[in-house]
């Protein structure tokens, strides 16, 4: 079962979006990776696999309302296609989901941003265990 301990979860982050619907995979905006906005302090789901995770949505705000981001620490997270195995790096898929970012010079996820590990294992649309950190790009 997923767990959590948070680090680091910014204060006066606001939602960019309506966190209450989600990514429309049958789930809510909570613990979807997500990218900072133009907007100050404003945070959507991420929406494209090159996106540079600014952490983990810990809540289902609506538009303009208060949002918890998770930037260090272990958090629970959507898995996204595949599904999610121990000791993975992830990073972002289209909707704001975790999937196996794995290095490659010259590979599909070559220059793409991975945010942490996966602890605990889950099969797409279930949560997963994974740690947070500072995003880096895979190479």
């Amino acid at each position: 079962m997923a767990w959590e301990r948070p680090v680091l979860i910014i204060p006066g982050q606001i939602a960019g979006s309506d966190f209450r619907t989600g990514n429309g995979s049958g789930s809510t905006g909570q613990y979807l990776l997500v990218k900072q906005t133009a907007v100050d302090n404003t945070h959507v789901p991420c929406t494209a696999v090159g996106d540079r995770p600014s952490g983990i949505s810990q809540d289902k705000p609506n538009t303009g309302e208060a949002l918890g981001v998770m930037s260090m620490g272990v958090s629970k997270v959507v898995a996204g296609s595949g599904g999610l195995t121990a000791g993975d790096e992830y990073g972002t898929d289209t909707q704001g989901r975790a999937v196996t970012k794995a290095s490659s010079g010259t590979g599909a996820n070559f220059g793409q941003f991975v945010v942490g590990t996966v602890l605990e294992a889950a099969a797409e649309g279930a949560l997963a265990t994974v740690t947070v950190g500072a995003p880096y790009r895979t190479n």
